[in-house]
């Protein structure tokens, strides 16, 4: 009897945890378009690849990716002060979603940036990335 009881209390927990997990919403398109945008300034292909959805893949695999991007950026440094990235404006419409970014790369350069999302199994993916301005102040 008692481990009927014992059981039965486990199955719920169980139940429990799985009915919580499946309703977390996981991160906003606000929250991934910070890490999309730290990934870059790091140069960091492997989150990229993470956060891309196949829109930005170019049809390669994950390992193909971080090949391709390492060699296309292989002369660009990246600095060691990571750049201030602030959300401008947040549109969400069903599950699609519009990011503006404002991401001061150094005390002169400033970039806005606008970054598509597409809501898929359960998550925001990047799908559009582009740069609406840049500037180098004096």
């Amino acid at each position: 009897m008692l481990t009927a009881i014992i059981g039965g209390i486990i199955l719920l927990l169980i139940l429990a945890l799985v009915i919580i997990v499946a309703r977390d919403p996981g991160p906003s398109p606000t929250d991934v378009a910070v890490a999309y945008e730290a990934a870059w300034s790091r140069l960091d292909f492997n989150t990229l690849w993470t956060l891309s959805g196949y829109e930005l893949r170019d049809g390669m695999n994950r390992a193909d990716y971080e090949s391709a991007k390492k060699a296309a950026y292989t002369n660009t440094s990246v600095d060691t002060l990571a750049p201030v990235i602030a959300v401008e404006s947040l549109e969400v419409e069903n599950d699609y979603a519009v990011v503006k970014t404002s991401v001061v790369l150094s005390p002169n350069d400033r970039a806005t940036n606008e970054i598509n999302f597409a809501h898929r199994r359960g998550r925001w993916l990047v799908v559009g990335y582009r740069i609406i301005s840049s500037a180098r102040t004096s």
